[in-house]
């Protein structure tokens, strides 16, 4: 793939970048570290790749950049941090005279999943809390001091992509609204829910309920209400000597069969398989 970077007479004094030779442990079982630095660069600076199969995390320290990924057009403001998937054609520049930026490419363990929940969730570009800020700058100096532990650098990425994840829909959860839903939900398992129901109670139309639902749990209310139910039967299973139809009836399934099929799809064995477990 061709790839084109301008950076010699644009990136100014003070830059530096520093690079990592992961463990094949690393690459096998954690987050793991590639490149990371310090950018102070102009209005000439300009990257463009068609393709680079790492994650790229870039904190604005001031001045701004915009960047072009997949569909993305997105521009990042001093104080704030863009999450970029470098694997597809991207371009990223600076749109002020003088630009300074902190980042660091990764990959591994999960994430490709991590960034298509935070894309899902409109995340990829927050303001960063004390606690990102001090793991970046953490990742930072152990790069540049050439002393990575990756194990330490596994969990700070991964906490990272944590944070910018629950951004805004951790803080949704302790709404009232969630609450009562989810506690809703939590009492009446054993019943029909229906969706209106739920909407109702978060006052919001269905059709904005489910979308709304979806931010906060990554599942429809419908996989949600299954799921619980499937928690619920875990627990009687594993608890009791509560017969599968008895189970399956507490729990909220219109049959036996009907239980069995989800609980099997769902967790791999049987609900007498799953029990004989423990």
């Amino acid at each position: 793939m061709a790839q084109r970077e301008i950076l010699d007479s644009c990136v100014l004094l003070d830059s530096f970048i520093h690079a990592h030779i992961p463990s094949s442990f690393a690459q096998n079982a954690l987050y793991y570290l590639l490149y990371a630095g310090e950018f102070r660069c102009d209005t000439r600076y300009r990257i463009e790749r068609q393709h680079l199969n790492m994650y790229l995390l870039m904190y604005v320290v001031e001045g701004g950049l915009r960047c072009q990924f997949g569909e993305n057009t997105l521009t990042v403001g001093p104080g704030e941090m863009i999450l970029m998937d470098c694997r597809q054609h991207h371009i990223f520049q600076s749109i002020a005279d003088h630009t300074q930026f902190r980042w660091f490419h990764f990959n591994g363990a999960s994430s490709s999943y991590y960034y298509d929940l935070i894309d899902q969730r409109h995340n990829l570009v927050t303001t960063p809390s004390e606690t990102t800020l001090h793991n970046l700058d953490s990742i930072l100096n152990m790069m540049k001091e050439d002393m990575v532990d990756e194990h330490q650098a596994s969990v700070l990425i991964h906490t990272m992509l944590w944070e910018i994840a629950t951004d805004s829909s951790g803080k949704d959860f302790r709404t009232t609204r969630a609450r009562q839903v989810l506690s809703y939900i939590h009492s009446n398992y054993q019943d029909d829910i229906m969706v209106e129901q739920l909407a109702n109670i978060a006052g919001l139309s269905p059709y904005h309920f489910i979308r709304w639902f979806k931010h906060l749990t990554s599942t429809t209310p419908h996989e949600y209400l299954i799921n619980y139910r499937l928690k619920k039967a875990k627990e009687l299973l594993i608890n009791t000597d509560d017969s599968i139809e008895q189970i399956a009836c507490q729990c909220g399934f219109n049959s036996a069969s009907h239980f069995c099929r989800c609980f099997k799809k769902e967790v791999g064995v049987t609900p007498r398989e799953f029990r004989h477990l423990f």
